[in-house]
């Protein structure tokens, strides 16, 4: 598999997305990575109970979408 780094943008990506691939796209930690997986409003499939997969399209859909860049909401509370 291609490091995502070396992609140089979204059509190159596969078509399917696994965590570490949604990790590397956004920055963010494996705890955040997982947390945004399980919260609602993110676009997961999952696959045989545990297994979390995004579709390229509707990330690339949630990622642009301009509702969702006027109200931000934490992914992860710490209290």
């Amino acid at each position: 598999m291609k490091q995502l780094s070396n992609f140089t943008d979204f059509s190159q990506f596969p078509p399917v997305l696994q965590a570490a691939d949604v990790q590397s796209i956004l920055g963010i930690s494996t705890g955040a990575t997982y947390a945004l997986l399980k919260s609602e409003g993110f676009p997961t499939v999952s696959i045989g109970g545990k297994r979390k997969v995004v579709i390229k399209d509707e990330f690339i859909a949630w990622l642009t979408d301009e509702r969702r860049k006027i109200k931000r909401v934490p992914i992860l509370t710490i209290r």
